[in-house]
């Protein structure tokens, strides 16, 4: 079920948490929340960024405690690459935490979304330098998508 909706700050994950996730008790969730908190006109701070995640984590948790929720890496991009290593510490600190636990896992897609000098490669993006482009949702869903069928094929299997 697609629960996505645009301009999703942490916070707004964690107020519809209840919502949008554990209502439907599903066999795992996917996040992808946080560029939107690294603005270059009003940023938050990656350790504010990680207890947002975490606090989303103890909704999931109250409910669904082994739930398996994989959490997308925040993405570079040409119109936010003023605050990329904002960004990456966040993704840094997120994933981190993320590897203390054995139902939380992180996704990272920024290679993929770079060219070779190390900067967002345009052609990933539409016009407005943010959102990404067919091409950019291609490369996106090649690292997302095996992973998830892998290790969520695998817990439907098991059950």
């Amino acid at each position: 079920i697609q629960h996505g909706f645009g301009g999703a700050k942490l916070n707004d994950i964690v107020h519809y948490a209840p919502r949008l996730v554990t209502a439907y008790r599903p066999r795992a969730v996917v996040v992808f929340a946080g560029t939107n908190d690294i603005d270059p006109r009003a940023q938050k701070t990656p350790a504010a960024l990680l207890e947002s995640y975490q606090a989303f984590v103890r909704v999931i948790d109250k409910a669904m405690p082994e739930l398996p929720i994989y959490y997308i890496g925040i993405t570079p991009s040409p119109m936010r690459w003023s605050v990329w290593p904002v960004a990456q510490e966040a993704n840094r600190l997120i994933k981190e935490w993320s590897d203390t636990r054995n139902n939380l896992h992180f996704i990272d897609t920024s290679k993929v979304l770079l060219s070779d000098d190390g900067e967002p490669d345009g052609e990933n993006y539409v016009i407005d330098g943010l959102h990404l482009s067919d091409q950019g949702y291609g490369r996106w869903t090649a690292v997302i998508r095996p992973r998830l069928l892998k290790e969520i094929g695998a817990l439907r299997q098991g059950q």
